[in-house]
């Protein structure tokens, strides 16, 4: 599986499938690509228009999505490589990362910049890649 976290890893070709499988995507309306799947949506930082098209992406495409908002609706989590667990953060992201892995199909994280991890990165200060490959077109 290839991870997409910025448009510089694919190349063009890959790219251009990316878009008209989107574009297939959007003509169809509904679908169900992605029946029987879950997805985790791990928001670190507020979202709106994320979270709402993530979520109903999901739906529209049969798959169940799972919110996650760590510090809000589900526990801190530690960042800091090595750390000692004895803070506000009850779990830390190589754990948190090892597990949802096991739980569900696909990751998508929103973050800022600190934040690198997941399998798809929704959103980071640095790299918008679900803005990026709409804007490709």
């Amino acid at each position: 599986m290839k991870h997409f976290l910025n448009t510089q890893d694919w190349s063009r070709a890959e790219l251009d499938g990316v878009l008209a499988q989107a574009a297939a995507f959007k003509r169809s309306k509904a679908g169900d690509q992605l029946k029987g799947k879950s997805i985790a949506l791990v928001f670190f930082n507020p979202s709106l228009r994320t979270r709402t098209s993530f979520e109903l992406g999901a739906f529209q495409l049969g798959g169940h999505a799972v919110v996650l908002q760590p510090g809000k609706d589900a526990w801190p989590i530690e960042f800091k490589v090595g750390s000692v667990m004895d803070g506000e953060a009850e779990e830390h992201i190589a754990e948190v990362a090892r597990v949802l892995s096991r739980y569900v199909d696909l990751v998508a994280v929103r973050a800022f910049p600190k934040f690198r991890t997941g399998r798809w990165t929704a959103r980071t200060g640095c790299f918008r890649p679900s803005r990026s490959i709409r804007r490709c077109r």
